[in-house]
């Protein structure tokens, strides 16, 4: 039996070789994630997905919208007795669950690390859509199971 002795160039030929078939080889581009900012205003924000949690007895599903250290501007709705009423996050959230989608109407809470959405649904979302709360129309949409993004204009 012979053996066969391989140099180091031709071993790392073949590797080569090999990733370029089955990496996508053909000069093709990996495929990029797309631009995961959401554009508000004059400021731009990069979100993360967080935890989503369910309460059966409240019927409700809570999404965390992680901020990753970044200061979120607030403002805050006035109430008919001049006190400062709700927040108003400068981004609005809605789900795809069960061929539905649910928009959160304002039912939002913060902390310095994260905006938390609170939709009237027990469904886990399969598509988590956040979008400027203005008129710069810029979206993000994240998948509901990976919490990847999938989608950005």
């Amino acid at each position: 039996m012979k053996k066969i002795k391989l140099s180091s160039v031709l071993i790392v030929a073949i590797t080569a070789a090999i990733c370029m078939t089955s990496c996508g080889g053909s000069g093709n581009q990996p495929n990029k994630k797309p631009n995961d900012k959401v554009v508000c205003g004059d400021k731009s924000y990069i979100f993360r997905v967080g935890e989503i949690t369910s309460n059966s007895e409240k019927n409700t599903t809570t999404i965390q919208l992680l901020t990753d250290g970044q200061r979120i501007s607030f403002s805050f709705s006035m109430s008919s007795s001049g006190t400062m009423g709700q927040p108003i996050s400068p981004v609005k959230m809605k789900i795809e669950a069960g061929n539905r989608t649910i928009e959160c109407d304002n039912n939002i809470g913060y902390t310095n690390e994260a905006i938390y959405f609170t939709f009237n649904t027990l469904d886990m979302p399969e598509k988590i859509i956040v979008y400027s709360n203005d008129d710069k129309k810029s979206t993000v949409a994240y998948d509901g199971k990976t919490k990847e993004v999938v989608f950005a204009d």
